[in-house]
Parts: structure tokens; sequence; C-alpha cells
């Protein structure tokens, strides 16, 4: 989701280090920026750049001092929150964007009071699920939606809840509100949520009447169709499930998750060649699945068929041309076809849009130790350390392959013509000789 918030910030001629937090949990975080106007508009004077060479250019036009005409910038902190503005400024309110407003601030703006609007509630829950900015830690999505259904009950609002409840009882609780509270017509949601509900219980087969009642209602109802499937697959009836999925894609030809599933059940009972003629035309209606295009990638790899490999290369980043993993995919398909010119070129394009992506690097320092290019290794793999100094095992794969230096504490050590003769010394007394005990402890560049 672009654009979540706006801020306005201030900026000096030249080079600006623009510095953001992200946090993730079980997953990498992703960031995206826009910079524009204090309209929100595009400022074709901004530049940006995400090469660290510029970063040492930021770093002295920030400690640069601010011009005469220029307002002075100074941080003004209030308990564990601040913010940088000009000391001449107007005073703001809090976290305010200027005139740009982004769409968490716009519902916070709404939701100010001791209770916010039902409607209000329930539009900034689904725009949380919509969006996967609901924090797990958090989970605003929950409350909201269960505001809103407490406040202000629908069926829609009460399925909302209960897609967002806690446990299968705290669901189930939601669902049996929304069937009493739609009498004796059930919307097609409130079918579809009560035989999901019944499938993630015990007794999966309590499911089979509700996605029949939503069949007799709309018999290209895709949900309650994928939802019979499964349940004959679970049954062990899979001619059955096929039969079923032959005809829906009879009635729905273009129907691209028809075609994906009916594909897979193709190819589960045997029937591979008939599995890819499915695939290829699921493919010509979702031209821009880029699992479809890895996956055809891979099979075109493993048959050595070289033409098609690059027909698929070139859909794949024809697809989205800006992702470095699909460049990343790209590169490792040309090495297993032997163009090693072409991988570099890949990795370097991604390198290009994700400077610091430790595993590209990785990547490319693998395939220039392949092909025997030792210094263009190194020089990557110590690239590597300076961003992640904590990657033990590529440490000690440098120190392995680059040629031997003399360590620095070898320099206290004695050579054998000066410690050899005193073994023959008389012991004294003592059953044990120390010549010298020295304990060395060794700090990289890093402070590691």
């Amino acid at each position: 989701d672009a654009e979540r918030f706006a801020t306005t910030v201030g900026v000096k001629a030249g080079w600006n280090r623009l510095t953001v937090k992200v946090c993730g949990d079980a997953l990498p975080p992703m960031l995206t920026v826009r910079l524009g106007d204090r309209d929100g508009a595009p400022d074709r004077s901004l530049e940006a750049s995400a090469d660290p060479v510029h970063a040492d250019d930021a770093a002295k036009n920030a400690a640069r001092p601010a011009q005469p005409d220029q307002a002075r910038v100074v941080v003004r902190a209030k308990g564990a929150e601040g913010s940088i503005r000009p000391a001449n400024a107007p005073p703001l309110r809090e976290r305010d964007p200027g005139r740009v407003r982004g769409p968490i601030d716009q519902f916070e703006a709404m939701l100010r009071g001791p209770n916010g609007k039902p409607d209000v509630l329930e539009a900034y829950a689904r725009y949380l699920i919509h969006t996967g900015g609901d924090d797990p830690v958090k989970h605003l999505a929950r409350d909201f939606a269960t505001r809103a259904a407490e406040q202000a009950p629908t069926v829609d609002r009460l399925l909302l809840a209960s897609t967002l409840a806690e446990d299968r009882n705290q669901q189930r609780i939601w669902i049996d509100k929304a069937v009493k509270l739609a009498g004796d017509k059930p919307s097609m949601e409130l079918l579809l949520a009560q035989a999901q509900l019944a499938r993630s219980g015990p007794h999966w087969r309590d499911a089979v009447p509700f996605y029949d009642q939503a069949l007799a209602r709309d018999p290209d109802q895709i949900e309650a169709l994928l939802g019979r499937v499964d349940l004959y697959n679970e049954a062990g009836l899979r001619r059955t499930a096929l039969g079923m999925l032959e005809k829906a894609v009879e009635r729905n030809p273009r129907a691209v998750g028809l075609l994906r599933v009916y594909a897979l059940q193709l190819a589960s009972l045997g029937r591979q060649s008939e599995a890819e003629q499915i695939g290829v035309r699921y493919t010509a209606y979702r031209f821009d699945d880029p699992t479809q295009h890895v996956t055809r990638l891979d099979l075109a790899v493993a048959q050595r068929n070289d033409v098609l490999a690059q027909h698929w290369i070139d859909r794949l980043l024809a697809a989205d041309p800006d992702s470095s993993h699909h460049l990343s995919v790209a590169a490792r398909a040309y090495t297993a076809m032997g163009k090693s010119d072409k991988a570099i070129a890949s990795y370097q394009r991604a390198l290009a849009l994700a400077p610091e992506d430790t595993d590209t690097l990785r990547e490319l320092a693998d395939l220039h130790g392949r092909l025997g290019q030792r210094d263009p290794q190194l020089r990557l793999l110590r690239q590597i350390l300076t961003l992640r100094p904590q990657f033990k095992d590529v440490r000690e794969y440098v120190e392995h392959i680059e040629p031997k230096q003399p360590r620095a504490d070898e320099a206290y050590a004695w050579s054998p013509d000066r410690f050899l003769p005193l073994r023959s010394a008389p012991a004294e007394g003592f059953n044990q000789r120390t010549l010298r005990d020295l304990q060395v402890t060794t700090v990289y560049p890093s402070g590691l």
C-alpha cells in the first residue's frame, strides 16, 4: 500500500539523507517512498537515489551551516517523540503532514473522540486488511471491526468481525449473530462463511449443505465450486471433483481461478500433457502471474530448451521489470544454461535496484568463484561483510581463500631459536614451565 502516511520535511540544496525505520515480524519489511511538493504533486527538481556513494555527500551537506536566508533547523523533543522543523515556523499539530494527508492520517482524524462512527470503523478495518497493514501485535483491524459490529450490527459487519476473530469459538459467535439477523434469506457471503466454519471443525462434511445452497442459488459461484471440489478431494473422490471442474470450465472458459485448479487436478491424476495445455490457457489470461512464469522457466531449463527458457525469462521480466528477486531468478536460469555473461548482467541489474541485498551479492560472488574470477569474488564478499559483519561463514570463507598475511598478534611470538634451548633448563621444583601466557582478542574493523 503506497502513501499510507504523509509528512513534510525540509531539504537543502544537494544530496539529503532520508532515514526511515521499518520493522517486520515474520517477513522482511518493505517500504515505498514518494517525494513531491507541499501539495503532493511530483517535483521535477528532486532526484532520488539508493546508491550508498551519495551517503558521504549527504552527511557533509547535513553538517553544512544554514545560509543566512534559510531558517535555522533545530530539534524540538517532547517526551519520547521529536520533530525537526524550522525554529521560526508556526506551531503545527501533532504529526501534521501539511497539505497532504495519507489514508491513515484521514482515518485517525475521523476517529478522534471517545466513540468513532461505525461506518468509519468498518472502512478503517477493511483498509488495514486489504492493504496488509494490520500490525499483528496491535490487531487494530480486529478491534475496529468488533467496535463497528457492536455499535451498529449488520450482516456484513458481523461477518467482518468473524473473519478477524481470535479463535473458532469467537468466530462461531459472530456468525450465529449474523444468521439470526439475516433470518430466512441468508446472503451468499453468509452461506460461504458458514461453510468455511464447518470445514474448520472436526466434521468437515457439515459444510456440504451450505455449499449446495450457494451453488443452487448461483451454479458459477467460484468460491463455492472450489470448496465443493476440495470436499470431494478430501473424501477421495478426485475424479468426481475433476468432472465438476470440467463442467464449470465449460461454462466459464476464462475463469482463471478455475483454470488454475483444473490444471492442478489434472496433474494430480497423472494427466500431465492435458494439465500443461490448461496451464498455457491460464498463462494466456494471467500473463502477469510470475509464479507460472517461474514454474515454466524451471521446466524449460530442466528440458535444456534454451529458446523456450529465454522466452519465459523475457515474459517474467516484462511482467515485473523492477523486481530484484525476478532478476535473480533469471540470473540463476542463465547460470544453469551456461550463459555466465547474461547471468552476471542480471545480477548487476538486481544490485542496481537493491545495492544492499546480501543474498544477491552472495550469489554473484559464488558465480565469480565458479568462473575462477577470484578478485571480483573477494570484493563482493568483503562488501557483504561491510553490510553484515555478523556473517561468520562469509568471514571464514574470505580468510580461507584470500592470501595469507601475518597476524598482528604473531609479532609477539618467540622464534624457535629463542625458546627451544629453554627446555633443557632445570625445573627448580616445578612440574610445568610457562614461557609466556598471552591472551589475544581480535577486534575487527566493524567493532565485532
